[in-house]
């Protein structure tokens, strides 16, 4: 979706049918062995054009003419570019929502028939909607795009469903804690945890860290880079299950390994985790200390609404974690919980010694 939505800005019910439509569309006319252009009649964008033709949608309005040559195109790209142009049609579909789902739902279900028409009636169609849980405000807005996945997520939650078709979205993992019940709503709502490779209790879990050296041998020899599973395990447990960071660490010890003698020594390898931890580090002592309450108690430890786009930003940076024993827990990204416990014991110390004294906290005289 991140090719159709700007995903910093709030979204509208409205831009995301034409995303969604759109995309579905382009999916399968892009592929020959679902659809393909001969098979696909036309694209959403296409048919949209007709759409503000029949609902009287004032062209001139959008800064368009029903004649504009390439019109699909320009409402693709501006769909995602322009944020001035998606305000405009936000307020031209205003009074046109319903007859909009009804279009959508009508373009989606022409699609499926077309799909069943050559893969048999039998034939399931599943939409993946990846992407939707990146969109994320900026310092200046994340109230306003916060506000806006809640309402399109509840408030429109009807207008979210598809005859025939099943979709899966996937949602930042913070949207449930903003508006408990939100899942009701829908056929069901699971996390996608990291791999687990430590017990709640901190010991090393074995299934997960040899699923995990399944998945690294499957990409190469790492007996030859590392020499024995102590140190690839130092490395799971390093990545916290977040594949992108275990091979993010691995790529980081191959390049650090070119002219040396295989397999690494230990201090490479921590060379390599140190420049992955780099990248998540520094932070602010505030965020330090709510950091070190969230991994000592395995809970969010939100105490109000108001600190809801500063936990979103823990989850969107992988600061934390989520996993899953039965029910759902959290803790700290292991290459920084060292250093962020550190820091809030520092910032803790600190405080106290300045609050006997009658000093503001973090004040300059203090250091």
């Amino acid at each position: 979706m991140g090719e159709y939505l700007n995903l910093t800005t709030p979204v509208d019910i409205s831009d995301f049918l034409l995303a969604v439509a759109g995309a579905f569309g382009d999916a399968l006319g892009k592929d020959p062995e679902l659809l393909g252009q001969d098979q696909l009649k036309e694209s959403y964008w296409t048919r949209f054009r007709q759409f503000m033709t029949r609902t009287q949608v004032e062209f001139e309005e959008l800064g368009l003419t029903a004649t504009t040559p390439g019109l699909e195109t320009t409402v693709k790209a501006n769909l995602k570019a322009d944020p001035s142009f998606r305000q405009r049609l936000q307020q031209q579909l205003q009074g046109r929502l319903g007859a909009l789902v009804a279009d959508v739902r009508g373009f989606v279900q022409d699609c499926i028939k077309a799909v069943q028409k050559r893969h048999g009636e039998e034939t399931r169609v599943v939409l993946l909607l990846d992407s939707v849980e990146r969109i994320r405000g900026t310092a200046v807005n994340a109230d306003q795009v916060a506000a806006s996945l809640v309402e399109l997520f509840h408030g429109h939650a009807d207008k979210l469903a598809f005859p025939y078709l099943h979709v899966v979205y996937t949602v930042p993992p913070w949207l449930k804690i903003k508006e408990p019940g939100i899942t009701r709503l829908y056929a069901g709502a699971e996390w996608i945890p990291c791999v687990k490779v430590r017990e709640r209790t901190g010991e090393p879990y074995s299934k997960g860290l040899d699923a995990l050296e399944r998945v690294v041998a499957h990409r190469g020899d790492w007996g030859r880079l590392l020499g024995d599973r102590a140190a690839l395990d130092q490395v799971l447990l390093a990545s916290g299950g977040y594949l992108r960071d275990l091979f993010g660490i691995l790529q980081t010890t191959l390049r650090l390994s070119r002219g040396r003698t295989l397999p690494l020594d230990g201090a490479v390898l921590e060379l390599a985790l140190q420049e992955v931890r780099n990248a998540y580090l520094p932070v602010s002592n505030e965020d330090a200390l709510w950091l070190d309450r969230i991994h000592a108690r395995q809970a969010t430890e939100l105490e109000d609404g108001t600190k809801l786009p500063d936990l979103a930003r823990y989850f969107d940076n992988l600061l934390v974690m989520a996993y899953c024993n039965g029910e759902e827990w959290w803790a700290l990204h292991p290459l920084i919980a060292g250093a962020i416990h550190e820091q809030a014991e520092q910032v803790r110390r600190r405080r106290k010694a300045e609050a006997s004294t009658g000093q503001a906290p973090d004040a300059p005289a203090t250091d």
